[in-house]
């Protein structure tokens, strides 16, 4: 059952008592393996049946990146948006970024479905559904956003060896225990395929890894290193998935000072998943799993937000993190130098992760929507604007004239004219009387679809947006993509908090 936040009902909400009817868009990449394309819709009907909105048809685009717009899906809705026979009023998509991960031409899609009355609604974004101007600032600096993780990610993974991943080739070193390799391709080697199998077998039956790697050794068999088993080593055997058939390319954390940490995973999105011969079927792999990896995998509270980037002034060394409990069964998790905690001259004290988030929230903040950082945006609306005033020039234009010649005529009634001569002026002024109000309404609703530009009182708002956007949960990935994206380092110690940015 998918909970959906219930939202209080403002002025300035996107009102769904009247706009009951949307299409759904869906976007994934296959070089990222992003949210697929079936559980998007599958979340996007539930968000919307909960709000009484009836889905009248769905575009997706598979294997498209969200920095273009020449993608199937989205040219066909854009179609249907011009069909004067549409009978929808909305578009919704998963997250903001599946449906451009382009700033420049969010910006421009969106407002040329407000040109025809039509709004964006994101299912996982609920502070973004609404129509006050400053949200148009927050939703571009969300697209910008996922813009800059686009290219950050295109920069860390190589393009060839994606593309060899995605063939199922494998990547180079030495192959997982099981398997040889042979003209770029893991087949199975029989020998060291009956120690794989007895591993899971064991392990499925309770046995601990230790005595599993006792076993092993007894019985003469090797590592894939020939050396005698250990149960680390049997550990990483059943984690790894090959074994069930699928390869997990480009899956460890990104490289630090000491190297990969094979133990610490990228998220899902930067994950490219591929096939390979299976040694044991997948419910055996999954009855196999060490309990403590499953709940690694799937605790949503060790997803911490600075894993990695923080470090100890005074050792220079990475800190650790810390989780206990008061005795109001509080959760309290903390940062701390491992050199403190070992003695080794170190007295820089614990600091509270969740204080230590707050504070870089803060400082990413105040350098993200400073004055000059909404000056290098906010400059591209007058640019979607340019069209549109010169239309609403025009159109003002003939309603000054129309107006001019209505006045000429209210004066020759007022002068006294012939019965015949009244009757006249009177059918022309009701004929532009019309024509007036008519360009009054053209004008009006071009006016409403000019693009907002932001002031500088909108900064404090804008703050007070991100600030609140950032502690929903459902928001949690646009986080830790900012956060990624730029921060560089975090520096503690007892005295003060030094972030490192790269924006």
């Amino acid at each position: 059952m998918i909970d959906f936040k219930s939202e209080e009902h403002s002025s300035d909400m996107i009102d769904l008592s009247t706009t009951k009817r949307c299409v759904i868009y869906a976007r994934c990449s296959t070089v990222f393996q992003e949210e697929s394309i079936e559980s998007q819709i599958t979340f996007n009907q539930a968000f919307a049946k909960q709000k009484g909105i009836t889905v009248v048809g769905i575009f997706r685009d598979e294997g498209k990146t969200g920095r273009k717009d020449d993608r199937d899906g989205l040219q066909a809705l854009m179609a249907e948006l011009q069909n004067p026979d549409r009978d929808w009023d909305l578009v919704l998509v998963y997250r903001i970024d599946r449906f451009f991960r382009n700033a420049r031409l969010f910006i421009e899609y969106q407002y040329r479905m407000r040109d025809e009355s039509v709004y964006l609604l994101s299912a996982q974004e609920s502070m973004l559904n609404n129509i006050f101007p400053m949200t148009e600032t927050f939703r571009f600096f969300v697209a910008q956003q996922a813009e800059l993780e686009s290219h950050r990610i295109g920069e860390n993974v190589a393009r060839g060896k994606i593309t060899a991943a995605q063939k199922g080739r494998w990547q180079g070193g030495q192959p997982p225990l099981g398997y040889d390799v042979i003209d770029g391709a893991l087949i199975i080697n029989p020998k060291e395929k009956q120690a794989v199998t007895m591993i899971f077998e064991q392990r499925a039956q309770g046995v601990s890894m230790q005595k599993i790697a006792d076993m092993l050794n007894e019985q003469g068999y090797l590592s894939k290193a020939n050396r005698p088993f250990k149960p680390t080593g049997i550990r990483e055997i059943l984690i790894n998935p090959c074994y069930k058939g699928e390869i997990h390319y480009n899956r460890s954390s990104a490289k630090g000072s000491k190297g990969f940490n094979r133990h610490s995973y990228k998220d899902d999105s930067q994950i490219i998943k591929t096939t390979c011969p299976t040694i044991v079927a997948k419910d055996l792999w999954q009855k196999a799993q060490p309990l403590k990896e499953k709940k690694i995998r799937t605790s949503k509270s060790t997803r911490y937000l600075l894993s990695g980037k923080v470090f100890c002034k005074h050792c220079k060394d990475q800190v650790m993190h810390a989780n206990r409990r008061n005795n109001h069964d509080k959760l309290y998790i903390s940062f701390y130098c491992p050199n403190n905690k070992s003695h080794k001259g170190c007295t820089v004290k614990e600091i509270d992760m969740f204080k230590l988030e707050d504070f870089v929230l803060m400082t990413l903040c105040e350098q993200l929507l400073s004055k000059e950082y909404l000056k290098r945006f906010s400059d591209e609306f007058p640019k979607l604007n340019q069209k549109k005033k010169s239309e609403l020039s025009e159109l003002k234009t003939q309603h000054s004239r129309i107006e001019k010649r209505c006045n000429n005529l209210i004066m020759k009634l007022e002068d006294n004219c012939s019965e015949e001569a009244s009757k006249q002026i009177t059918e022309r002024l009701n004929r532009l009387s019309k024509e007036k109000l008519q360009l009054e309404n053209m004008i009006s609703a071009l006016s409403k679809t000019m693009s907002y530009v932001p002031t500088k009182d909108d900064v404090v708002k804008a703050k007070s947006m991100f600030l609140t956007y950032c502690k929903q949960e459902e928001n949690r990935p646009f986080v830790e993509s900012l956060i990624r994206t730029n921060v560089e380092r975090v520096e503690v110690d007892n005295n003060s908090v030094t972030v490192l940015l790269n924006c």
